[in-house]
């Protein structure tokens, strides 16, 4: 199991919105990772108020990304795990509630109580639909701070079919997923806070099928 850092106390250490990571190999490891009938790992966040949220954990296999000048390439870095991951908003003194669950939860079961002391102050950045107005975003929970997006919707990583439709002829490599990088990069430069991107199935196929072209 890999933990963040503990104080002298025992109490695992955090910030109120930064991002906390564990992760852990369970033994045995389950013949598909991917199914969760035959493991999977949740937690319950209980905060200095009383509050609970409810997470739930994901395999994740670390992975490197190779640029080869025209395209990207990935490659296994690490041993895959499970990963549990929360973003404390709150300062005071935490307890994540680890399950951890082979197939019937009844007959094999493990449970983990972590403290964890969270410094900082009060944080909510995340956006919300306005409780007032439902066509329109806030901050907070409390919805106090308008949010108005600024940014782009980028349909994939360059666009070939635009380059044969105008005088413009040249295609910028097609580079993956590293190209969301710079384009995300130069966005928030400029004073760009969101983006749509749709994973189209012929641009870097989060969701297809063998009879769509490309």
């Amino acid at each position: 199991m890999v933990l963040p850092p503990r104080d002298p106390a025992g109490n695992l250490l955090g910030r109120t919105g930064e991002r906390l990571e564990v992760r852990l190999r369970p033994a045995p490891w389950p013949d598909d990772p991917w199914d969760d009938a035959q493991f999977r790992l949740t937690g319950e966040l209980t905060g200095p108020d009383g509050e609970v949220v409810k997470l739930l954990g994901f395999h994740d296999e670390p992975v490197r990304r190779v640029l080869r000048g025209d395209r990207e390439d990935w490659v296994g870095d690490g041993e895959p795990a499970f990963a549990l991951r929360l973003r404390p908003r709150r300062p005071g003194l935490h307890r994540l509630r680890l399950r951890a669950i082979w197939g019937d939860p009844d007959a094999h079961e493990r449970i983990l109580d972590l403290p964890i002391a969270v410094d900082g102050r009060p944080w909510d950045e995340y956006v919300h639909v306005d409780a007032g107005d439902p066509r329109f975003f806030s901050l907070g929970d409390e919805g106090r701070r308008f949010f108005w997006a600024l940014g782009l919707n980028l349909r994939s990583v360059n666009d070939p079919r635009g380059a044969r439709s105008t005088t413009l002829k040249r295609v910028t490599p097609d580079l993956g997923s590293a190209a969301y990088a710079a384009y995300l990069q130069r966005l928030g430069a400029n004073g760009g806070t969101a983006a749509e991107i749709w994973m189209s199935s012929w641009n870097l196929a989060l969701e297809w099928r063998r009879g769509w072209p490309g």
